[in-house]
């Protein structure tokens, strides 16, 4: 590991101050270096690699407008492996290293096969090495669905399960009052840190959403359940907000959550489907009487028909479930669309 990073480092230098992004080129340029002038017995594919790696670390810097500046390896950073630098055999994983190859025993229910690409990854506060590994997980039989889950800030289900929105509320807000501050001051150093803040937001929201679509997934699997969600394509589009709630609007990732929802449903055998989501929030789930004057409040809707009264999300979900069980055939593919339940 410390190693290959090394020879990262050389390779950065040579992209650093030649501006070689390409993959291709890079390794077409320094290919002959590192194996003939590197004091370290590097393989063939092991320098392939290492080219790679670097090239697309500047990569993202670019796509990400970043400051060109000089990318350096920690000594025990990852390192990827292909299929012609390990390979598996009746649970034992041979990888290569500069002394040879070393046979791991492994255990694991799913199958891991040659083609997948690992990580060799170091774990500093536990000095421990392990493997990102990419495996192939079989379908389970989906079952019937019955009861259907809405997705709305954050989740609400059709029986009245509710994920609540309050922290994460409350960590959007912090983002968006640091982000004000720091465009204000316009410093080199402010600019940096707005950089890190984003990324910290994008993490924040890729946990939150692990979090919620497992939770969901979760339940409808222990209960024999479907999940149904609003086909919101294009919602930002077709919807105005007030200005208060543009940020909130805009800024949440209804898109990863869907495609999280979707792949955790598929390993474990849970249905999938899209409804239409005309009306949901103004329908009511008894008599079917759908008018704007439903919504009393944000929170409360109440039937000017029947008068039937309850709080709108857990509404809104019914709607949802009753349209879902009319079109139990749309199973839903992937999809980059938005798709959650949202409520103005």
């Amino acid at each position: 590991m410390k190693v290959v990073n090394a020879a990262c480092n050389s390779i950065s230098e040579f992209v650093y101050h030649n501006h070689v992004v390409n993959r291709f080129e890079l390794q077409k340029q320094m290919y002959r270096s590192i194996r003939a002038d590197y004091p370290y017995p590097i393989g063939t594919q092991i320098t392939i690699l290492a080219c790679r790696k670097v090239a697309a670390s500047y990569y993202v810097s670019i796509k990400k407008g970043e400051e060109w500046t000089l990318h350096t390896f920690r000594p025990h950073g990852a390192i990827a492996y292909d299929g012609r630098t390990y390979s598996v055999r009746d649970a034992i994983i041979s990888l290569w290293t500069i002394d040879g190859r070393i046979k791991v025993p492994m255990q694991t229910k799913y199958r891991l096969t040659n083609q997948s690409e690992l990580d060799l990854c170091y774990d500093r506060s536990k000095n421990q090495f392990y493997l990102n590994v990419s495996v192939e997980v079989p379908e389970e039989p989906p079952y019937q669905p019955a009861v259907y889950l809405g997705v709305i800030n954050i989740a609400t289900t059709s029986d009245g399960t509710q994920v609540p929105g309050t922290d994460c509320e409350q960590v959007r807000q912090w983002y968006q009052e640091r982000r004000q501050i720091l465009q204000s001051v316009g410093t080199k150093s402010a600019k940096q840190r707005l950089k890190q803040i984003s990324t910290g937001e994008s993490r924040f929201k890729k946990q939150v959403n692990h979090v919620i679509s497992k939770h969901l997934v979760t339940l409808a699997k222990d209960t024999s359940r479907g999940i149904a969600l609003e086909d919101l394509t294009g919602i930002r589009e077709r919807t105005t907000v007030r200005h208060t709630q543009r940020d909130r609007h805009a800024k949440w990732a209804f898109a990863q959550l869907r495609s999280f929802i979707q792949y955790k449903a598929t390993i474990k055998g849970v249905p999938v489907v899209l409804v239409d989501p005309a009306y949901t929030s103004q329908q009511c789930s008894v008599c079917g009487y759908t008018d704007t004057k439903n919504r009393k409040t944000r929170n409360v809707f109440s039937c000017c028909s029947c008068t039937h009264t309850e709080p709108a999300d857990i509404n809104a979900a019914k709607n949802i479930a009753v349209r879902a069980a009319a079109n139990q055939p749309m199973v839903a593919e992937p999809s980059s669309a938005t798709s959650c339940n949202y409520h103005r």
